[in-house]
């Protein structure tokens, strides 16, 4: 009984984790309007950072913003004023 109950914690916690890292990885690229909701900014300053170079990636036909190279372009401009 002690063996099936390690087994079936073990089995949760792998599980558990796996969907932890899904979700990270989901999280990690962004559509437009989840991206102004994360850098708290409107839809017309994004345009405008876009067209100052902001990255953007296509996943499947849909535009998507990765999450870890807008922070590291955010970071690059705020390090050059």
């Amino acid at each position: 009984m002690i063996a099936i109950r390690n087994a079936l914690s073990t089995l949760f916690l792998d599980e558990v984790t796996r969907v932890r890292e899904e979700q990270a990885q989901h999280d990690r690229y962004l559509l437009k309007m989840e991206l102004c909701a994360y850098l708290k900014i409107s839809n017309n300053t994004l345009d405008k950072w876009i067209e100052l170079g902001l990255p953007r990636i296509n996943i499947s036909g849909v535009v998507r913003y990765d999450r870890d190279a807008v922070d590291g372009w955010l970071r690059k401009r705020v390090e050059g004023w």
